[in-house]
């Protein structure tokens, strides 16, 4: 097992920092302004907003018959973040099932569990992104609002009873065992509350987004700028996962923002926002999970001295 993290975590290291030399390369002698202070809130508003999402797995998974405490179910969510580096898209449901793995929990029900809880982040992403553009003029208004409408449309599409049993059907495959029964769908009531976790996490994840672009520049954006960027990094996100064999959206997502944060920072500015939101995010998730991990570990150790 430890070799298997070990090989994530190079795979991260190497897809990451190639990736980032790459965009580095774009930004020739620009000469930058730097806030520590900013690049902190990025990071927290980002860590904040994946455990709002992280919170309606919780939910997804106890609707599918799995009792795995709220804590561990964090700590497997955040730890399966860097997961998503490595290709395919196996290693996170992997990593999730295998960190909460038991009695309590068997590991159909986790991943259809983990296809429902990121199915429903990019139905939100896509919607988010459709409204705000909608609403906030933008140059390629149109082009972004079409774009946008079919993703939203098609994975709404996907959330629906009938076609979500399909789909589900066929992305569990590989975890399903001969005869085994399909796990309970999620009840109306949690998909619910995971719209409206889910608002909220695409504007912490906006939020984050304008800490990034204020933590290089001398003077500051204008908090009514939240919205557009809200709307430009859910669109990035969700067309980085659609694109489904690019590795944590590399590559994908950085084009999306680079070309709707040009109009509003100029390029080099575009550039190197794209290029510290990748860093500020993957930091994040590592430090989130570290912290996660440990703490379910510590209090597993305590409570294992108190039963005995």
């Amino acid at each position: 097992m430890r070799l298997a993290w070990v090989a994530v975590a190079a795979v991260v290291c190497y897809g990451v920092g190639r990736h980032v030399g790459r965009l580095w390369g774009e930004l020739g002698e620009f000469r930058f302004h730097f806030s520590l202070r900013w690049c902190v809130v990025a990071g927290l508003s980002y860590g904040l907003g994946l455990s709002l999402c992280g919170s309606f797995w919780w939910l997804a998974l106890r609707d599918m018959g799995c009792r795995a405490g709220r804590a561990r179910t964090l700590a497997a969510y955040f730890v399966s973040q860097l997961g998503k580096y490595a290709p395919g898209k196996a290693w996170v449901v992997a990593i999730r099932c295998g960190m909460i793995a038991g009695p309590q929990a068997n590991v159909l029900a986790t991943a259809a569990s983990v296809f429902c809880e990121t199915l429903m982040m990019m139905a939100v992403g896509a919607a988010v992104a459709l409204g705000i553009f909608l609403l906030v003029p933008t140059g390629q208004r149109w082009t972004l609002c079409g774009i946008a409408a079919g993703l939203a449309f098609g994975l709404w599409v996907g959330l629906l009873p009938p076609v979500f049993a399909r789909l589900a059907q066929v992305a569990t495959k590989p975890f399903r065992r001969a005869g085994q029964p399909a796990p309970p769908p999620c009840s109306g009531r949690s998909l619910a509350k995971g719209v409206g976790l889910n608002l909220g996490a695409w504007a912490l994840l906006g939020l984050s987004l304008f800490a990034t672009a204020n933590a290089i520049r001398p003077a500051p954006l204008s908090l009514a700028s939240w919205p557009l960027l809200t709307g430009t990094v859910a669109l990035a996100i969700v067309g980085g996962f659609i694109i489904f064999f690019m590795p944590g959206g590399l590559g994908v997502r950085e084009w999306v923002l680079m070309e709707t944060l040009t109009p509003i920072l100029g390029h080099e500015q575009a550039v190197l926002a794209a290029l510290l939101l990748r860093f500020i995010w993957v930091l994040s998730e590592m430090c989130f999970a570290g912290a996660c991990y440990a703490g379910v570990r510590i209090w597993s150790h305590v409570a294992g001295k108190r039963s005995s």
